[in-house]
């Protein structure tokens, strides 16, 4: 984390950034251009279950994890008909933060509205250490705004069914400040950072006595413009960067768990994925616009001898970029010598 309003990422096991795979609702919303994902753009308030899984574990969330993954969650309250929240808060150089949120619904129908808003100048004053004098310097072109709105709805016609459609709307735009080693002006060199996504999931859930559905289709479309002007004597400023690119992402998944007894369970999914990347940069007249279609076929055997002991067996098969990767695996077992510690 490099501080509010700049980059922050998640790394599991001394794996890069890129290694880990982070997932909203079900749906992957790594960039399919960088690999990662920035928390910074993330608001806690949008977050209502998050868990974590290292290493081989994540490939029964999704392909990729070589160091791990975070799946974010939203949940609906059944119990609640009416409620309001409001936070605000307010801090040094011009920051204040707002979050807003609207439940209400019925033993059948859940709706979760939430909006918020984030803004800091961010100019801050310090002591620049990597200049040799030392000087007092404010930190400049460092200002950030965040602001979107997320809409849930819950449908629960029986106990054996939840239907539910999520939304997920967000810009943000960002000045970059100039390393603190740099010497010169800082108004030499102005950067700046947009980024717009709108991400959707759609959800059924079936739950029978030995056999659990589960089909999710979701849309995951990220913007991101970044401008760099460089400032010339008797010319003022000039572009130097201006680029801006485009990545829309499409999830289908079907998963299947079988309970053949209480010991012995069975799990089977499939996913096909839908990627269209298009990146252009005006002032070198460079970039692509590329498509790629993956699937995976993900398969698991979870068996419990005895109440101290669980095995597990996990497989995963991709097929990216019209080639089939090797074969991931991951087998497991749990033993709880004191069942009452």
């Amino acid at each position: 984390d490099h501080g509010r309003g700049a980059l922050a990422t998640a790394s599991f096991r001394g794996t890069a950034p890129s290694h880990t795979q982070v997932t909203w609702n079900g749906i992957n919303i790594n960039s399919p251009m960088l690999g990662m994902v920035d928390f910074s753009l993330i608001p806690a308030f949008l977050i209502d279950d998050l868990s974590l899984k290292h290493g081989s574990s994540s490939i029964s969330e999704s392909s990729g994890g070589l160091g791990g993954s975070i799946a974010i969650r939203n949940l609906p309250d059944w119990n609640k008909r009416l409620s309001i929240k409001y936070y605000q808060g307010a801090g040094s150089f011009f920051t204040h933060d707002e979050f807003g949120q609207i439940d209400f619904g019925s033993f059948k129908f859940q709706s979760k509205t939430r909006l918020f808003n984030s803004y800091s100048r961010n100019d801050y004053e310090y002591v620049n250490k990597a200049v040799i004098e030392r000087p007092l310097v404010k930190n400049e072109n460092a200002e950030y705004l965040r602001r979107g709105v997320m809409q849930e709805f819950y449908y629960r016609p029986d106990l054996k069914n939840i239907i539910s459609v999520k939304a997920w709307g967000q810009i943000s735009n960002r000045s970059l400040p100039s390393v603190m080693s740099y010497e010169g002006d800082d108004q030499s060199n102005l950067n700046n950072q947009d980024d717009k996504t709108l991400k959707v999931a759609l959800e059924w859930s079936n739950y029978q006595d030995k056999l659990n559905l589960n089909v999710r289709s979701g849309v995951d479309y990220q913007n991101l413009g970044y401008t760099m002007m460089n400032r010339i004597g008797g010319v003022g400023l000039v572009p130097a960067i201006n680029s801006i690119s485009s990545m829309l992402s499409i999830y289908n998944h079907i998963k299947a768990e079988y309970s053949v007894n209480e010991r012995l369970a069975l799990h089977s999914s499939f996913d096909y994925n839908f990627y269209d990347v298009m990146t252009y940069e005006s002032v070198k007249e460079t970039g692509y616009d590329t498509v790629r279609n993956d699937m995976s076929l993900h398969g698991g055997v979870f068996y419990s001898p005895s109440d101290k002991i669980d095995l597990s067996l996990v497989l995963r098969e991709d097929f990216t970029g019209g080639e089939f990767s090797p074969l991931i695996y991951k087998a497991g077992i749990n033993y709880v010598p004191l069942n009452n510690k």
